[in-house]
């Protein structure tokens, strides 16, 4: 397996999209602030009570063609990019960002590419959490897929580079598969841990964390803790804050003692 101490400095390879940073305006409070029937929770018990019975691959073909969906026909132009850059910031404070050598010290976590992976899916999986309960459906939506998107850019990018490293293609189709199924799997079980109770909030840690391995109640103790912690410090932050300026400073693995 690769360590990961040595490969801190990878992130600057990601193109300068950091430097979107000083772009970014203050949105409209109209565009973020949702209504009942803005909400994204009530978008999606819509689809569930009226699901489109519209086949899967016409819903592709009309992706690629460009055709717009109803959420992405609601979503200003301007708001768009404005979400588009906000997204990609915010991701890079995800997977940058967060103390990566404390963290797998008070977790127990192997010091290798794939702790910093699932580590970083639970930061974005916390952040889109927030911005779900406080983004209308349309925004939502479109940070959503750009932050995701960028993941993916991310990870290619990092395995590529290590790939020249090491002359061993590491981002073979086999192995993004394998990243694929824990993203996936991630995106499920932590929206459900997160708002449930602490026992099912473990589960969820253990099998997307730890992998389902044999792990000391202390670690998947101090995992659950953290997580109740920037989930509660996230939902201090106003939502303009983030959009604009991101999450420079994960306070809770500063500050909180895991013990």
């Amino acid at each position: 397996m690769i360590r990961l101490a040595r490969l801190r400095t990878l992130h600057h390879c990601a193109f300068g999209l950091r430097a979107f940073s000083s772009e970014l305006q203050k949105p409209d409070p109209k565009f973020i602030q949702p209504t009942q029937a803005q909400s994204y929770s009530a978008y999606v018990n819509k689809m569930i009570e009226n699901p489109s019975w519209e086949p899967y691959w016409l819903i592709r073909l009309k992706k690629k063609l460009g055709m717009k969906t109803d959420l992405e026909k609601n979503l200003d132009s301007e708001l768009k990019a404005l979400l588009d850059k906000a997204a990609t910031l915010l991701y890079y404070d995800c997977a940058d960002n967060f103390p990566y050598l404390r963290l797998i010290h008070e977790f127990n976590l192997p010091d290798y590419m794939s702790s910093w992976y699932k580590l970083t899916l639970l930061h974005v999986c916390m952040c889109l959490f927030k911005m779900q309960s406080s983004l209308d459906a349309a925004a939502y939506h479109q940070l959503r897929d750009s932050m995701l998107n960028t993941l993916w850019f991310d990870v290619d990018k990092r395995l590529e580079l290590l790939s020249e490293e090491f002359e061993y293609k590491l981002n073979a189709k086999k192995d993004m598969k394998v990243l694929h199924a824990v993203y996936i799997q991630a995106l499920f079980e932590y929206d459900e841990g997160f708002l449930s109770n602490d026992c099912i909030l473990a589960g969820a840690l253990w099998r997307n964390l730890f992998m389902s391995k044999p792990v000391e109640p202390i670690y998947l103790n101090n995992a659950v803790r953290y997580t109740r912690a920037t989930i509660a410090f996230l939902d201090s932050l106003e939502i303009n804050e983030i959009i604009v300026g991101g999450v420079k400073r994960w306070e809770p693995a500063e500050q909180l003692r895991l013990e």
